[in-house]
């Protein structure tokens, strides 16, 4: 259907199937006018497909980045230990992975309550924490003082890690196959 307002003829067509189109969508609201809506929107649709696989990936991307900051954060404690007991003098060199967290935070593309997605803000808070300890900690002025709140505060951090991780293994049920 085209609208045609230098031709008369073609637009007086325009009009007729214009106004049928209407009287279609008066009589029938429920019934879609366009087989590409009908292919792309709904359940089992393409569309449908297409974000069930981005969700899988994502949800992987999540576990994956978690496990290596579960890594870090095994390491950096060590570290602080043995800072703390003059064992040694080495610091970590990485930083915690915050893409997919800030994602998920962001975008909230799972179908989960405020409660998960407290507990995702509070790992991720936490991880943008010990990036900033480990970022000084280096150097000589923040040293003594960044291992201490390393030891301080590791039961917390540990939890904030720890319910992330049980957070996330209870959507992994959930994200599509």
């Amino acid at each position: 259907m085209f609208y045609h307002p230098r031709d008369l003829i073609k637009n007086s067509e325009f009009e007729s199937d214009f106004l049928q189109a209407l009287k279609d969508c008066i009589e029938n609201p429920n019934s879609s006018d366009s087989v590409v809506l009908e292919t792309i929107s709904g359940r089992g649709s393409f569309y449908e497909l297409v974000q069930g696989e981005e969700t899988k990936r994502r949800g992987q991307a999540i576990v994956n980045e978690f496990t290596y900051n579960q890594d870090l954060l095994e390491y950096v404690f060590e570290s602080a230990q043995k800072l703390n007991d003059k064992s040694t003098n080495t610091f970590p060199i990485a930083l915690f992975r915050l893409v997919c967290i800030e994602l998920l935070i962001s975008n909230r593309y799972l179908s989960k309550d405020k409660q998960f997605y407290r507990i995702c803000e509070q790992y991720y808070g936490s991880a943008i924490s010990l990036n900033a300890k480990l970022i000084d900690w280096p150097f000589k002025e923040f040293t003594e003082r960044t291992t201490k709140w390393l030891m301080k505060n590791e039961k917390y951090l540990n939890k904030a890690f720890s319910d992330f991780k049980k957070a996330i293994q209870e959507v992994k049920v959930h994200i599509p196959k």
